[in-house]
């Protein structure tokens, strides 16, 4: 396969909260266009979008992006395929990893360069509120679009559009000098982290620690380990000391 097309393919774009089938349709366009066929629906009560009138008339001849809609129930399933994410939002935020999209473009492109098995994730909340901010922990990086300070209203297939052609740009045309595949561990998926943090969270709960405090403890942890991009070998080494935990701890 030719590897700049392997590249479109090892990128998924997820809306997150969507309830208007004609921005799933006008997003399915707008990434067709750039190329990618990757998007997935989460948080939604639209199930049945192939068949939604709106969606169909805003896809115009994205038909086959629309059919090929992947629809999940929360956020964690629609990443955990992912090694690298990306959570789009209106302004910058202090608290977290923030980038802007032509920063993210370069980020993702040199992430996947590293080996085939890495997957990145794009995602965006609905255009009434966003992402909520409990989510963004969630998240390697935060990614905000420098538009006008004074009016900054996008709509959401508008800014996945621009996303999705800072990614092409990268992918296609700095891509050229970048063909040579470069070495890198095998990075944890999203889904693996999800599992070592539920296992910690389980055994410290076990071991009296208190309840109002886990639910923070799980954001900060969970937003420690995606920065640290940790490898799968190294999920393991820690799931083996939360095993060897346990069992020195019949209680837990």
């Amino acid at each position: 396969m030719n590897k700049t097309i392997n590249l479109f393919l090892r990128t998924i774009f997820v809306l997150d909260k969507t309830s208007h089938g004609g921005n799933v349709g006008a997003a399915a366009r707008a990434l067709k266009t750039m190329q990618f066929s990757n998007l997935v629906l989460c948080n939604s009560s639209l199930k049945d979008i192939h068949l939604n009138s709106d969606a169909i008339a805003m896809a115009s001849n994205a038909q086959d992006t629309l059919a090929n809609i992947k629809v999940v129930e929360n956020l964690s399933q629609a990443l955990s395929e992912a090694t690298l994410t990306f959570a789009m939002t209106a302004r910058k935020r202090k608290d977290f990893e923030s980038v802007d999209i032509r920063q993210m473009a370069i980020i993702a492109h040199k992430h996947l360069l590293e080996t085939e098995n890495h997957k990145i994730a794009v995602v965006m909340g609905n255009e009434q509120s966003g992402l909520d901010n409990a989510s963004l922990y969630d998240f390697n990086y935060v990614v905000n679009i420098p538009a006008n300070p004074e009016y900054s209203s996008l709509n959401v297939a508008q800014a996945l559009q621009l996303a999705a052609w800072e990614l092409r740009y990268e992918y296609i045309l700095t891509g050229e000098i970048k063909e040579q595949m470069m070495e890198g561990e095998d990075i944890a998926t999203h889904g693996q982290m999800n599992h070592l943090i539920k296992s910690v969270e389980s055994i410290l709960s076990e071991s009296g620690y208190e309840k109002e405090k886990l639910a923070s403890l799980e954001r900060k942890l969970t937003h420690i380990l995606l920065r640290a991009k940790i490898s799968k070998e190294e999920v393991q080494m820690l799931l083996g000391i939360v095993k060897f935990l346990k069992a020195q701890n019949p209680n837990c």
